[in-house]
């Protein structure tokens, strides 16, 4: 089947437009098809098209551009007291370009005449839908131009912000009219031309891009006030970073929460080890950031197959004339109406590009695909399969979504990962985790992933989760963080620490073996420098049997380390306990003891 096409300068189409506002860019020549035919089913189409200006629009979904500068919260208390210094400053030279007119779905109407238009011509099925994709695509428009280029410096001077300039465009209406003839051929040959009338369809948008923009106000996204809130707690030096605006692909490395000196050491405070500023993700943003509802969001056909709980793919299309980025951010939920069947938690961003239901697709939208890597959030129930029905939803779990975004900005992903998230959701203990995982984390592993849920939010005091605090984990070394958020807890509960201790005093000398790293005889000091530090009389004792129980090949190694413990024991309240320490010194034997003993007291 061959079409045949004649171009003409539509601007005798257009209606007068107002004098403040030219009907078309210098840089655009607009045309309109004329005379394209389909012939199909013994029906038989004339097009003819026609432009006309509507007027001035802006839209964030075609073109809006962003001018951040991004806060670090390093300076300031709170936004009021706030500068530029506090940011990292845009420096982008928002060069854009070319932007190209954008042509916006037929709506629904258009397809309605279409449709009864053919059946109406005896055409019904898909030889109807047929009809109205040639429609669509023969009733076409074109534009020529090199299109829109914007040049601009960086225009948003207030600090810990972003704002956003959305281009201005022409916008024409595009109308089709069609003519429709049925033709039909006698036995004999002669060809019987039946006129069908004429009806107007697939009315459409043509929107042509000016220089002119609207610029938004600027939207505060100040972190000031979260550095202030967690520094009050009195935990870390600085926070655990936070989220990116919803919508925006983190680019920072996740960054483990700092460690404070060993003599600044406090009992943790657990609404200072809540993080603040975030409560999970949003699902659904367009390519400038721009939340997309639940509501919207069904409208994309999701699709998801889990291959197991580790993950599978997602499939999705675009009902819409814009093109999406669509960012689906770690934390989100594979939710399956099966109750017998694992949900599962989505622990790595996926970013699918979808581009928009275009007027020349004659197949209609198209299907995406993108992979999902995922893991399981409930411990006890069956394991996902190619045949388990899923939904996306957002995470209302505002902890469970912070577990998510964590292992999200790991570098490495590892059994730990799993028992943190079966610690929050299942409360399971170390041995539930080694009896449900393969391979399974060691108590080193365990103890982070611990110490990583309270981070999230995870509450510890309820009994849920209390029961996971168990002193044998500190036998072994998992981080920085999680050894001093742990001894901290134990040293709270003298009752299994002093149960703990007859047998797990060895099992922490044991630690400082030959082959000890240095890491683990950090880990060693710190733990003894904990207990020593607190005011409770069973920690003292535990602190005394541990280092007891050290070796005299190892003890010059720990010397420098425990030289704090040693002067704390020493002035410790209980007579006892003191007078341990000083026999325990004088079988050490450091070169700083004489400095130890001219500070306590005779």
């Amino acid at each position: 089947m061959t079409m045949t096409s004649l171009a003409i300068v539509a601007l005798c189409l257009l209606p007068a437009a107002p004098q403040d506002q030219e009907p078309l860019s210098q840089n655009f020549e607009l045309k309109a098809g004329s005379g394209n035919v389909y012939m199909g089913g013994g029906i038989r189409a004339e097009f003819k098209v026609e432009f006309k200006f509507l007027g001035v629009k802006s839209d964030p979904f075609l073109g809006a551009y962003a001018c951040t500068n991004s806060c670090k919260g390093q300076k300031h208390l709170a936004h009021p007291e706030c500068d530029t210094s506090c940011d990292i400053a845009c420096e982008s030279n928002h060069v854009r370009g070319p932007i190209l007119p954008t042509w916006v779905q037929p709506n629904e109407k258009g397809w309605e005449e279409a449709i009864k238009a053919a059946e109406a011509h005896g055409l019904k099925g898909s030889l109807a839908n047929e009809f109205y994709w040639q429609v669509v695509r023969r009733g076409g428009g074109e534009v020529q131009g090199p299109g829109v280029q914007l040049k601009w410096r960086c225009w948003n001077k207030t600090p810990c912000s972003t704002s956003k300039r959305c281009i201005k465009y022409n916008v024409y209406s595009r109308v089709v009219h069609v003519k429709i003839s049925r033709e039909q051929t006698a036995p004999d040959g002669t060809m019987t031309v039946t006129p069908g009338g004429q009806f107007d369809a697939a009315w459409t948008e043509l929107w042509v891009p000016t220089e002119e923009f609207v610029e938004l106000p600027p939207v505060v996204n100040c972190r000031c006030s979260v550095v202030k809130s967690i520094k009050d707690g009195g935990d870390f030096d600085e926070p655990t970073p936070t989220p990116p605006h919803p919508g925006q692909p983190p680019n920072e490395e996740y960054i483990e929460p700092k460690t404070p000196l060993i003599e600044d050491l406090e009992p943790p405070n657990s609404p200072g080890l809540e993080p603040i500023g975030f409560e999970g993700p949003v699902i659904g943003t367009d390519e400038n950031g721009i939340p997309v509802s639940p509501n919207v969001l069904q409208q994309f056909n999701f699709k998801i197959t889990l291959d197991d709980m580790n993950g599978g793919e997602v499939t999705c299309e675009n009902p819409f004339p814009v093109p999406f980025d669509f960012w689906i951010p770690a934390g989100s939920v594979c939710d399956t109406d099966n109750d017998g069947v694992q949900d599962c938690l989505i622990i790595r961003p996926c970013v699918i590009y979808l581009p928009s239901l275009s007027i020349f697709s004659p197949d209609g939208p198209v299907r995406v695909t993108a992979k999902l890597r995922t893991m399981c959030m409930e411990m006890s129930k069956h394991e996902p399969s190619k045949s388990t029905k899923f939904s996306l939803m957002p995470n209302s779990d505002p902890v469970l979504a912070r577990i998510g975004h964590q292992i999200s900005r790991s570098r490495f992903i590892g059994s730990w990962d799993q028992a943190k998230i079966w610690i929050y959701t299942d409360g399971a203990t170390y041995e539930d985790i080694q009896k449900r995982l393969l391979p399974a984390p060691g108590k080193g592993s365990y103890a982070r992933a611990l110490y990583e849920a309270a981070v999230a939010g995870t509450n510890f005091d309820a009994p849920k989760w209390s029961k996971c605090i168990e002193p044998t984990l500190l036998t072994a070394y998992g981080s920085k963080g999680a050894t001093v958020w742990l001894a901290h807890r134990i040293a709270r509960t003298p009752a299994r620490l002093s149960t703990w201790v007859r047998s797990g005093a060895s099992e922490m000398a044991q630690l400082l073996g030959p082959s000890a790293t240095e890491q683990e005889a950090h880990h060693f000091a710190r733990v003894v420098s904990i207990f020593a530090a607190s005011q409770n009389v069973e920690a003292q004792r535990a602190a005394i049997a541990i280092m007891s129980a050290v070796p005299s090949a190892a003890r010059e190694k720990l010397a420098k380390e425990t030289l704090m413990s040693f002067w704390l024991l020493c002035l410790s309240e209980d007579k006892a306990i003191a007078g341990q320490a000083l026999k325990l010194l004088n079988a050490w034997n450091p070169p700083e003891k004489e400095i130890i003993l001219l500070n306590v007291p005779k």
